[in-house]
């Protein structure tokens, strides 16, 4: 199946998942706390999505990010990230996200790991990278995704020219 729509983000850990999914920012998100609002939200995902939502969770695993400068990270009040929407213009493009999959057999995910830990990597060198801490699935398959975050899709420049790597351990 070839989505049209990824909604993405990243989470320090689960506890820090379960608080925004019970809490306010999670309700607004998903139509607001009143039965109509809901509703609404619900219609109008019929209308624009093929089928339900699917989410699919992932660990993250060894962190690899660029170093950002105090001024560049976005002004958080209350929680919620400020941006300026004047609700006529869309919002300039925040990253570009790139995928790559690797294929690990079953019981080598810890040499995966390690050859990973140890690798001289260039990426933070990249012109516009952001973050790219690979991912593994909490279930089989066995597959690890190393998403590298770029500001907007014109920083990117393809890494030795490929699109997917798959790598037998």
């Amino acid at each position: 199946v070839d989505f049209n729509y990824m909604s993405l983000t990243m989470w320090s850990d689960k506890s820090s998942f379960n608080a925004w999914r019970t809490g306010e920012a999670f309700k607004e998100a998903h139509g607001g706390g009143s039965l109509f609002g809901f509703v609404t939200m619900m219609v109008s995902s019929t209308m624009t999505l093929e089928g339900p939502p699917k989410p699919a969770f992932w660990n993250g695993l060894l962190p690899l990010a660029a170093p950002m400068a105090e001024s560049d990270k976005p002004k958080v009040v209350d929680g919620w990230r400020q941006v300026h929407a004047d609700g006529e213009n869309l919002l300039p493009a925040e990253c570009y996200v790139t995928c790559n999959r690797f294929l690990v057999a079953p019981g080598r995910e810890a040499e995966f790991e390690e050859r990973w830990a140890s690798r001289d990597s260039k990426l933070t060198e990249v012109p516009g990278f952001k973050v790219g801490p690979p991912r593994s699935r909490p279930l089989p398959p066995p597959l690890s995704c190393e998403r590298p975050r770029r500001p907007a899709r014109g920083a990117f420049s393809p890494r030795r020219g490929r699109r997917c790597l798959l790598l037998r351990l």
